[in-house]
């Protein structure tokens, strides 16, 4: 013969209601209405929060076991707990309650609903308080009175556990680094906070579960096996800048790195009965180390093939690199060229005058150029033209210097003949200047003898004529014809 269920709830004498997860109410019996003093219209499809409002520790011990219920889908009970309600006219009584929340499942067992069965209490407990005041909370016939009083206790150190135990909670869920929890043998997931939830995925269900059944693939990967040495010895262990790979989501594996360690957690006895994972994630650092060695890796294949000497310097100007082709031309290793020792190989005449340029660059952070002599490894000098940059970091800071060395020997010997070049055609233009004005002033000189010599040619020219044509005529004198002029 069937039961009718509701039937039964509806005579019970207790009283009963049943609350969504979003703590709206669906159903309350008859004797719920009754000790609350209202109606299916006050209740149904409304938050209880609205309905019964309440603050400070009532609100946070009822909202505590509610969510208690939720996460772990086990009956949670509190012997006492006050909570005041307003009456049909409004007033606001304080009352006080025992109340059992006890979880009702879907098929696929979730929590559904919370169905809450509570006793009001308040004429019991003012009775025990009375007692007490009188003296009479010990006597036999007040064992009610007084069990009620240990009930109120025990309900006010819970709430308090129940404060402090959020309070942690939420420091560690909150927490920037990772904080896991296992207990067992198996290693079973105890509490995981946010970051470390993070990290492996948020979509994993975690607690409750081997750390094995969790994350498959730690079990590939070591990591199980570093929790059962750390269950066995009882000693922890700590590991730096380990690689990870974590399945997500409909997503290929993701790399990870973190900083961790296992921390064995013992009983009074001294028994391992847990772990504690702490640690943190260092995956964006260890991306940008790799990423800053291969750049590095790149510059430096770059500069062993760069026809130019290249080198850095950290920026207090102390040399920390150099490409082959420095000490190919010097015939010197690393330690006779690196930090301060680069002086060494650079012309006497010219070390204090580039010494002095470099230390200017370094104090202004402007770049360097200048020109020296180099030594180089057949023991002759040969002339450089050298220049470096600051590299800065995102704060403007210089965090080192690249420089080169350009072989200009050849431009410095064409120069020199140049010079000299030019000081030989100023020699001999100032020679041929020398030579014409000397030219020049014998022409002039002749220039003034010119009408003297003329005047002779033409006498003696006449002379000559005129005796040829006809002496008798010639006016010149006769014995100048006879001489034939």
């Amino acid at each position: 013969m069937g039961v009718d269920i509701s039937a039964v709830f509806e005579s019970a004498s207790t009283a009963y209601m049943l609350l969504d997860r979003e703590l709206r109410y669906i159903w309350a019996n008859r004797a719920y209405y009754a000790v609350t003093g209202r109606s299916p219209e006050d209740l149904i499809g409304r938050l209880y929060s609205d309905v019964f409002p309440a603050e400070g520790e009532a609100d946070a011990m009822l909202r505590g076991s509610f969510d208690r219920v939720f996460a772990s889908a086990e009956l949670d009970h509190l012997p006492l707990i006050p909570y005041p309600i307003a009456d049909a006219q409004g007033r606001v009584e304080h009352r006080y309650w025992s109340a059992t929340h006890t979880p009702i499942l879907d098929a696929s067992g979730e929590v559904e609903f919370l169905l809450q069965n509570t006793h009001d209490v308040t004429a019991l407990y003012n009775e025990a308080h009375a007692a007490k005041e009188d003296g009479f909370a010990a006597d036999a016939g007040t064992r009610g009175t007084d069990l009620l009083l240990r009930a109120e206790i025990v309900a006010q150190e819970n709430f308090e556990l129940g404060l402090a135990t959020r309070f942690f909670e939420t420091v560690f869920d909150q927490a920037p680094s990772i904080i896991a929890i296992h207990s067992e043998p198996d290693h079973v997931y105890r509490l995981a906070n946010r970051e470390y939830r993070r990290i492996v995925g948020m979509h994993r269900d975690l607690i409750g579960q081997p750390a094995a059944m969790a994350m498959p693939e730690m079990r590939e990967q070591g990591f199980i096996d570093l929790l059962d040495r750390v269950y066995r010895s009882g000693e922890a262990i700590t590991r730096h800048g380990v690689r990870a790979f974590v399945e997500r989501e409909n997503a290929p594996p993701s790399e990870v790195f973190v900083d961790f360690v296992y921390q064995p957690l013992s009983n009074p006895a001294g028994e391992t009965v847990g772990i504690l994972v702490q640690g943190h994630d260092v995956t964006a650092q260890k991306r940008a180390e790799r990423e800053l060695r291969e750049t590095e890796e790149r510059f430096r294949l770059m500069a062993q093939n760069m026809p130019s000497h290249v080198w850095t310097a950290l920026p207090d100007g102390r040399l920390d690199w150099a490409s082959d082709r420095v000490y190919e031309f010097t015939g010197r290793g690393p330690d006779e060229i690196l930090g301060d020792r680069w002086a060494e190989v650079i012309h006497p005449d010219d070390v204090d005058r580039v010494a002095s340029i470099w230390q200017a660059s370094l104090a202004s952070g402007m770049p360097y150029e200048t020109e020296f002599r180099l030594h180089a490894a057949d023991g002759r000098y040969r002339w450089f033209l050298v220049r470096a940059v600051p590299v800065r970091d995102a704060e403007d800071r210089i965090t080192r210097w690249i420089g080169t060395n350009t072989d200009i020997e050849d431009r410095k010997i064409t120069e020199a003949a140049l010079a000299d070049l030019n000081a030989t055609l100023e020699q001999r233009v100032a020679q041929r200047n020398q030579t014409l004005e000397q030219v020049n002033a014998t022409l002039r000189q002749s220039q003034k003898m010119e009408p003297s010599a003329t005047l002779q040619a033409a006498s003696r020219m006449t002379s000559t004529t005129c005796c040829r044509r006809s002496p008798a005529a010639c006016s010149w004198p006769s014995a100048s014809c006879r001489r034939g002029g």
